[in-house]
């Protein structure tokens, strides 16, 4: 086998590898993805927690009335 041939088999091995390792990231991911039921299809129970709250606040905070978070202790000044 000639030093080109050499390297050319090494090229398509080395392509052949990658090809095959982002297989297998991309498989890990959809699985993972899967597991938990769709990438940012639903919000966590803290996610929803928190978003409701700010509804909450929201138009307080827009009257410049808004007041502290008891679950989060508020402001010490």
């Amino acid at each position: 086998m000639r030093q080109s041939d050499a390297r050319r088999s090494l090229d398509e091995a080395a392509r052949h590898d990658a090809r095959h390792g982002a297989s297998r990231v991309r498989n890990a991911v959809e699985a993972q993805a899967s597991a938990w039921g769709g990438l940012r299809s639903r919000s966590s129970p803290d996610e929803s927690a928190v978003i409701d709250e700010f509804k909450t606040n929201l138009p307080a905070a827009q009257d410049g009335r808004a007041m502290p978070s008891p679950k989060h202790g508020g402001c010490d000044k």
